[in-house]
């Protein structure tokens, strides 16, 4: 049928493809430019790095919290070991003089409760806890209250004031002088 276009008249044509162009592989999209297609590779490009670095971030502040997490751990082991450590002392120096099998009702948490406990426990005993014992003093091998044993060097001394040199020199030559 011809067609009527504004007063003339149009006879159909049959138009095919030419042979030679190939089919297109391309899905059918508005025709865009390269450079509308670079911005949209570059964008994708772009969005994809940010979405790894956001995992990578996110993998080093789990990995930083684990570690913060396994610090803190230890350190609260370490407080209580310290603690429990504390407590033993105090337990061993309030209990001194008693017997052992009486250290376990030793309770307290405290020197002052733990001393009192031991008082009252010393009393059922019927001894008292035993002072804990005093350092020793420079220039003895012996804690007070003992006999003291001169030291190398004070027996060097009254050997000299009284002039016996024989002992000087046994004494200049035994061990104990020689690693003074």
């Amino acid at each position: 049928m011809p067609e009527e276009i504004a007063g003339t008249t149009a006879e159909p044509v049959a138009t095919t493809p030419p042979a030679s162009a190939p089919p297109s592989t391309e899905p059918a999209a508005p025709a865009q430019s390269n450079a509308e297609n670079a911005v949209q590779r570059l964008l994708k490009k772009a969005e994809k790095e940010r979405d790894d670095a956001r995992a990578e971030l996110q993998t080093r502040k789990d990995a930083e919290l684990t570690e913060t997490e396994r610090l803190k751990k230890e350190r609260d082991d370490a407080q209580k070991e310290r603690d429990a450590a504390r407590l033993d002392a105090l337990r061993t120096k309030a209990g001194a003089g008693l017997p052992g099998e009486a250290l376990e009702f030793l309770t307290g948490t405290d020197a002052e409760t733990l001393t009192a406990q031991a008082t009252k426990l010393a009393g059922l005993y019927g001894n008292k806890p035993a002072e804990p014992a005093s350092p020793v003093q420079a220039g003895t091998t012996t804690r007070p209250g003992t006999t003291p044993t001169p030291s190398v060097q004070e027996r060097l001394v009254a050997a000299q004031k009284s002039g016996n040199v024989l002992e000087q020199i046994r004494i200049m030559r035994s061990d104990q002088f020689k690693d003074k």
